[in-house]
């Protein structure tokens, strides 16, 4: 009896592990980066260039930390200087996170809606 117990232990974190890098997909995403260098006042200048607004990004996402903090909560962490800003690019990060998890939800309904409509 105990090894179904084991799997369904094992098969419980790689489920959470998973959601976990799905978070971190969506979180960290040249989308979401973009869309907060774009926002945030100071992290390039308003004239920059390509290069410029790249290194922004990567230097934004090596500054973002996401981590697991049990089954059903995730931390999201920015350390900034200026703690307005730390406030408002991890609220960015929460509420495009949010949005693009609605979005996908909405996709997969739909999917499975005409899945299911074609079988019929």
């Amino acid at each position: 009896m105990s090894v179904p117990v084991c799997l369904s232990r094992q098969a419980q974190i790689t489920r959470v592990s998973d959601q976990l890098q799905r978070v971190r997909d969506i979180i960290l995403s040249q989308k979401a980066l973009e869309t907060i260098v774009d926002q945030e006042q100071g992290l390039v200048k308003k004239d920059a260039g390509l290069a410029e607004r790249s290194l922004a990004v990567d230097t934004l996402r090596e500054s973002i930390d996401v981590q697991g903090l049990g089954q059903d909560y995730v931390g999201i962490s920015y350390k900034d200087p200026d703690p307005d800003r730390s406030y408002s690019v991890v609220s960015t990060l929460l509420n495009l996170f949010l949005k693009e998890s609605s979005e996908n939800k909405r996709s997969e309904s739909r999917q499975a809606f005409e899945f299911i409509e074609k079988q019929a």
